[in-house]
């Protein structure tokens, strides 16, 4: 065993540069296809990061649409019933607003409603 690695050793010496030469070569070999990888990767990176701001950006827009299409049938829903409580208020005739006001100027406003309503429900 020992001849084996002292023929080795003394090949070693001899070609260094041949073992050297080899070694560079590897290591350059394996240094570039890892940077390749290493940009394919970055590629794939970037493309997921577009990817992740077009549906970021696709969320808000939604989102908005959503918001601004609630406010209109708030606003429309709002008209209406502005204009029902305005159309009910002017049902009501002078005499019943004559009422209301005559009982708001008693000297006990809840004691005389309390009163209308309980002759109302017929207690």
């Amino acid at each position: 065993m020992t001849l084996f690695l002292s023929v080795v050793k003394a090949w070693c010496k001899k070609q260094w540069k041949l073992i050297t030469g080899f070694l560079v070569g590897v290591a350059t070999i394996f240094l570039l296809t890892r940077k390749k990888t290493d940009e394919t990767v970055l590629i794939k990176k970037q493309e997921m990061v577009d990817k992740d701001q077009e549906s970021i950006k696709e969320h808000e827009e939604s989102r908005r649409e959503s918001v601004e299409r609630n406010i209109t049938i708030f606003l429309e829903e709002q008209k209406d019933i502005e204009s029902d409580f305005s159309s009910k208020i002017k049902k009501i005739s002078d005499n019943e607003v004559d009422e209301v006001d005559r009982i708001l100027k008693s000297d006990d406003p809840a004691i005389e409603i309390s009163r209308r309503l309980k002759a109302l429900l017929g207690d």
